[in-house]
């Protein structure tokens, strides 16, 4: 029956070696057992075991499957996965024979499996919200002497002291620290006590010339370091962790070392951990024991793995995969709540209690502690928290459905390769692994923290200080909002500012210095927002007040930032999106002024406390920014509001007393002017906007691009020409007929392309550089509808800007290629980005003399008709 139904295992290292042993009794080696992939048809329960039907993955065929002792408690549902590992010959899991993996596509992180000891609730709640608690001086310590550790064990210096180890926290890490040094007002003093821990262990057990090499309590002695900061993911159980460091022995055993910057103590968290670490590293069939240093007075535990503690252990995960698989089901909370008040999900767990769990099954002192900590709620509270956690998760959810391909169930042979040549970037010495004429494939992780984020922000407003309450008054209880004077001594102070704006720009920003709660800034296209918000801006610093200024996209916040470069103190959160040239420049005195003030970091401190006034970022990012720790503003501006979803919005509007939302609910969301030309304006008034789109004036109506050279040109001349009636152009590919213009999809069915229309644009870019001397780089942009489409087309063009409709929106050119790569004829895969008129607006709208689209008429009759019909 095994010889029948056992499958080649899967995504684990393959050896051509039989009958491995791990080294434990009763435990199969999990490099040489048989394994079965599974699918639950049905489940028959009995006192002590269940029965299940399952279907094989790979043979089509009906089998069964009994689960017994441990095993026969399993939480599980059919239609479930399961990973069967050395079962009995009849297919029998149970204390002697066999591991059982529920669902082992989704990885749980060995320290929630853990942490599940204790409290299962908690660790879920951790899996699908992003913790409350705030970032401290703890977590930063500990933070700091994990590098620390690891740099000295992996370099093993000749002479390894405390002063050694100074010199490299100075000269190497600091730095990398310094934000939350400077947000918490952290003193390096307090690594002081640790390091000659580090230096003792160190010295006593690395491997020689430069340590003595001595033997672990366990026996074993260290023979050399082969990784620190690990990222393991193990889908033959279904786990994922981050080994501290991994060492090999004398007999070839790879062994975890985990660091605890606490006193020595064992808990069960803490072996647990353990023990998941040498299952995930047990790649040679041995499973061999692991260390634990406390780094706080030098003292090791040593964990060796019994049968009965790995089975327990993996049948814990398999209770947390359930949960973490599920949308919003939880664990049951605990029946005694007297540890909850220190949990840092204890808020949010209440708060689940009340709108989605069964009051019936939680028991009575469990009840009493949620409604005090709820206490400060309402209704209307209560519903708005389910509402927004119920649609969160249906869109996870969809998300998910359309995202996750369940590599983990494939063998590599079976997963795809983009055939487009990609280039990657490592962290740390990740290269240095990579053996020469060998062939390696890159999995892509895809990342859906974004969720999380917003579960935690809707959780976040529910808290019970005053700055969230003042949130939910405006946004859950319709407060209407409160207005003031301003004083004739500011309006004195910010006139000339005022006077460099029209009559609707003028009153936007008197009014939004009026606010005490909050305004709403509506714009049409071109109307001149973003000018708004820079004098705006400079009317809070000429009045002292602090600013948070944010947006959903970097290109948005880049974009305000890039014409603020004249004022001085602003901070722009450093990403690796944002243009490469703000962050530098806007941020160069501060951190210049940091880097020569190490012996002064209160100092430093202080500085950025109180003389920062404007930090910007994008809304995403401000509820893990150590600079907004504590932090609190005169005023949050918000420009592009009505392309942010409210619960990613909900912590930038509680970080102020006032908040401007600026935007454009017609658009991805910006009253009265544009500085369009006439025929790109009234294309979008007449689509959009019901004819109240106007131009500023004669001369933006009648604006136009430089004047052309006839010389050499190639292409069509309505593309070229300069005139007011050409300033809308449709090339028509025809791609019903002209097959090098139809659409190509690449494995990745999200992978969409038109190299037709590639080639044509960048045709199209070289005849506007060669016919019109004064045009510039920067006068022209083009648009892809296809984030794919326009990673290629950036390739092509190196000195133009380059984008998606999104990354564009804010942004203005004075020619503008709309790219919309879609043919009805390349694929039957619809086109929603097309299909969405809002998207359609802003690309029409982001040419300021001259807007050309490129596609095939046929197929964009179905998305967008009015428009071709306005411009054919």
């Amino acid at each position: 029956l095994l010889e029948d139904f056992c499958i080649e295992t899967r995504c684990c290292p393959t050896f051509h070696i039989k009958n491995l042993d791990s080294g434990i009794a009763d435990f199969p080696s999990l490099v040489s057992a048989k394994i079965f992939d599974l699918r639950i048809d049905s489940i028959e329960k009995t006192e002590d075991c269940i029965k299940l039907s399952c279907r094989s993955y790979e043979l089509k065929r009906n089998i069964t499957v009994y689960l017994r002792d441990i095993w026969s408690n399993t939480l599980i549902d059919s239609n479930s996965s399961l990973r069967l590992i050395d079962p009995k010959i009849e297919l029998v899991a149970d204390w002697t024979n066999g591991l059982v993996v529920v669902n082992s596509d989704i990885l749980v992180a060995c320290t929630s499996i853990s942490q599940g000891v204790f409290c299962k609730r908690k660790v879920i709640l951790g899996e699908k919200y992003y913790t409350s608690s705030e970032p401290n001086k703890y977590m930063l310590l500990g933070n700091i002497l994990h590098s620390l550790f690891q740099i000295a064990v992996y370099r093993t210096p000749r002479y390894l002291t405390k002063t050694w180890l100074l010199y490299v926290w100075r000269r190497e890490l600091r730095s990398k620290f310094m934000e939350p040094i400077i947000a918490l007002d952290w003193s390096s003093s307090e690594l002081i006590p640790y390091m000659e821990s580090i230096v003792k262990w160190i010295t006593t057990y690395m491997v020689k010339p430069y340590a003595n090499n001595k033997t672990l309590p366990n026996g074993s002695t260290i023979q050399t370091v082969m990784d620190i900061e690990e990222n393991i993911h193990f889908p033959l159980l279904g786990i994922k962790g981050k080994v501290d460091v991994r060492t090999k022995d004398g007999t070839h055993l790879i062994e975890p070392l985990e660091l605890k910057t606490r006193k020595s103590g064992l808990t069960i968290e803490y072996t647990a951990q353990i023990l998941l670490y040498c299952l995930a590293l047990s790649s040679q069939g041995t499973i061999g024991n692991g260390t634990i240093l406390f780094l706080k007075d030098g003292n090791m535990d040593q964990i060796c793995p019994k049968a009965a503690d790995l089975k327990g252990i993996i049948h814990m995960r398999n209770e947390l995969a359930k949960f973490v698989c599920s949308e919003n089901v939880l664990p049951k909370p605990l029946p005694d709540p007297h540890f909850c008040s220190s949990c840092s999900y204890s808020l949010t767990c209440s708060l689940l209690q009340r709108t989605f769990d069964n009051l019936e099954e939680i028991s009575g002192s469990m009840q009493n502690f949620v409604k005090i900590l709820t206490s400060h709620l309402n209704d209307e509270h209560l519903r708005y928290f389910a509402k927004w956690v119920h649609w969160i998760f249906l869109e996870w959810k969809t998300d998910h459905s359309l995202k996750s391909k369940n590599m983990f169930k494939m063998v590599t042979k079976q997963r795809y390769i983009v055939e487009k040549d990609i280039t990657l970037s490592f962290k740390d010495n990740v290269i240095n692994r990579f053996k020469s004429n060998q062939e390696y494939f890159f999995d892509k992780h895809e990342n859906f923290s974004n969720h999380l984020i917003n579960l935690s922000n809707v959780t976040r407003i529910m808290k019970p200080k005053d700055e969230e309450s003042k949130v939910r008054e405006l946004i859950i209880d319709l407060r209407m909002p409160k207005f003031d004077k301003v004083k004739k001594s500011d309006l004195s102070k910010i006139s000339d500012l005022l006077k460099i704006l029209n009559q609707e720009q003028a009153r936007a920003v008197l009014k939004s210095l009026m606010a005490k709660d909050y305004l709403i800034v509506q714009g049409f296209p071109g109307s001149g927002k973003t000018t708004t918000i820079v004098i705006l801006l400079q009317c809070l610093l000429i009045l002292d007040r602090s600013v948070l200024l944010t947006a959903y996209t970097h290109s948005a916040v880049d974009n305000i930032l890039l014409k603020l470069m004249k004022v001085k103190f602003l901070i722009n959160l450093p990403s690796n999106r944002s243009q490469k040239f703000v962050f530098p420049f806007l941020s160069t005195e501060f951190y210049i002024f940091i880097q020569f003030c190490y012996n002064s970091l209160k100092i430093c401190h202080h500085l950025f406390k109180f003389f920062q006034p404007i930090i910007a970022c994008t809304c995403l990012s401000i509820p893990s920014s150590h600079f907004l720790l504590n932090r609190r503003f005169s005023v949050t501006i918000v420009d592009e509001a009505s392309l942010i979803v409210e619960s990613a919005l909900l912590p930038a509007l509680s970080k102020s007393d006032t908040f401007i939302l600026v935007g454009d609910p017609l658009q991805l969301s910006p009253l009265v002017k544009s500085r369009i030309a006439k025929l790109i304006a009234k294309l979008s008034s007449e689509l959009f906007y019901d004819n109240k789109l106007a131009c500023a004036d004669d001369a933006v109506a009648e604006s136009r691009y430089r004047s052309l050279s006839l010389e050499n040109i190639d292409l069509s001349f309505l593309c070229m020409s300069n005139r007011v009636n050409d300033a809308i152009v449709f090339l028509d590919t025809q791609s019903t007929i002209n097959s090098q213009y139809r659409m190509e999809v690449g494995a990745d069915p999200r992978h969409i392309w038109n190299n037709g229309e590639i080639q044509l644009i960048k045709s199209l870019c070289d005849s506007f550089f060669r016919v019109f001397a004064g045009v510039k780089n920067e006068d022209i942009g083009v648009i892809g509808v296809y984030r794919y489409h326009s990673d290629m087309l950036k390739c092509m063009l190196d000195n133009v800007e380059v984008n998606t409709i999104d990354q564009y929106q804010g942004k203005e050119k004075s020619i503008i290629i709309l790219s919309l790569v879609w043919t009805e004829d390349g694929s039957k895969i619809a086109s929603e980005l097309l299909a969405d008129q809002k998207r359609i607006n802003v690309a029409i709208t982001r040419a300021k003399h001259k807007l050309i689209l490129i596609g095939c008429r046929h197929s964009m009759m179905r998305f967008v008709r009015n428009l071709f019909l306005l411009t054919i």
